[in-house]
């Protein structure tokens, strides 16, 4: 900028006003997103640019290029203008990488020697609901079921919807992390717990101003009669595989069976039990046996939605199964009956045969003795005289 040139631009700010003014823009950005903070002016010549939040620098532009040495240390080697398009008018600033601590009122100041031009910015930082989960948890007394979120902001709020004719105790907590996001735990319990077959709904909506996520759970228990066949569809209201992406899994791996989507056949099904039958939304088990018992989760999601169903399986032992257990005891005792009396038998036979065999033999050896005579005797003895 020449000395005359600035003479000329100093003389026009103390004795002129802003021939152009723009109010207040608000504008969002997502939370580790790039955002552009927009600005804009009548082109002319000898541009001056400053960005800045009161008296803080984020960004600096004259004598034709970026002056960053008063720049505040959070902004460094994040901001930038677009240099091909200032001749345009066009001032707005790149702001990479956005975090929480941007959030703020921004200013933007233009100045040449044909006029000068301010532009403010209320920025507003989010980091969206992508996503509700729900758990349940049961003991014999106590039902407790759980939603959880995290990487939100703002601070975000938890509403619950449950059958009318239970009782529940709600409870929400939610904490920051070292980015200032927020995550969010909330718990409905409830005391007291009767087993039944009825299906249950429930629906955990947490939000924020500027987003919202819904997830929705169904339950039902069924009980099937050991070796029956047991066909489950995954319950999800006016929802369908074709509407979205569909996943099944069960409490024994906890890991998707199976994946399902607009109705094609099921992309992973590395885990799925051999005697477990898939086609489209449900499952076809031909035989139930005991190893069957547990809880079989489908999940479908689609917009800023997820729909869960939940059946708990319990496997009733059949009637054939209930007398087995008798007829193997009554089968073994009449074994072990049967093995006893042959082995007295057998012990008997052989302790008779026994006899009779001493009993002959004790006789045989009496008459084929000979007696002695008394000859013999007083030979034997005048031998052990001598």
């Amino acid at each position: 900028m020449s000395a005359i040139s600035a003479c000329r631009y100093c003389l026009f700010w103390i004795l002129a006003l802003p021939l152009y003014t723009c109010q207040g823009v608000p504008v969002i950005c997502f939370y580790s997103k790039d955002c552009i903070l927009p600005c804009s002016y009548n082109p002319g010549t000898d541009v001056v640019i400053h960005w800045q939040i009161g008296a803080k620098v984020v960004h600096s532009f004259y004598n034709g290029n970026d002056q960053l040495k008063q720049q505040e240390e959070q902004y460094k080697y994040r901001t930038s203008l677009f240099k091909d398009e200032l001749q345009k008018g066009n001032a707005s600033l790149l702001l990479r990488n956005l975090q929480i601590d941007d959030e703020q009122s921004y200013h933007c100041y233009v100045g040449t020697f044909e006029g000068s031009y301010d532009t403010y910015i209320e920025l507003k930082v989010a980091s969206p609901v992508t996503y509700v989960q729900i758990e349940t948890n049961e003991t014999e007394n106590t039902e407790e079921i759980e939603c959880r979120s995290s990487d939100i902001y703002p601070a975000p709020s938890v509403t619950w919807s449950y059958p009318t004719n239970e009782s529940y105790k709600e409870f929400t907590n939610s904490s920051t992390d070292v980015n200032k996001l927020y995550s969010v735990v909330s718990k409905l319990t409830k005391e007291g717990m009767k087993k039944n077959t009825n299906v249950h709904n429930y629906s955990c909506k947490i939000k924020t101003w500027q987003s919202q996520w819904e997830t929705t759970l169904t339950r039902q228990e069924q009980q099937i009669e050991e070796g029956q066949e047991w066909n489950v569809s995954c319950m999800l209201p006016n929802v369908g595989p074709q509407n979205c992406k569909l996943a099944w899994k069960t409490s024994n791996t906890n890991t998707v069976t199976a994946t399902f989507e607009k109705c094609k056949q099921p992309s992973n099904t590395s885990e799925i039990p051999n005697n477990i039958l898939l086609k489209d939304d449900h499952f076809h088990v031909p035989k139930v046996t005991e190893t069957d018992n547990g809880t079989y989760t489908c999940s479908c999601t689609y917009g800023e939605v997820t729909k869960v169903c939940q059946i708990k399986l319990i496997v009733i032992p059949g009637e054939a199964n209930n007398s087995t257990p008798l007829i193997t005891v009554v089968i073994a005792v009449a074994v072990v009956v049967v093995v006893v009396l042959l082995a007295v038998v057998l012990y008997c036979r052989k302790k008779n045969k026994k006899n009779q065999s001493e009993h002959k033999n004790g006789a045989e050896s009496y008459e084929s003795t000979p007696l002695k005579s008394n000859s013999d005797d007083q030979k034997t003895n005048g031998q052990k005289s001598k």
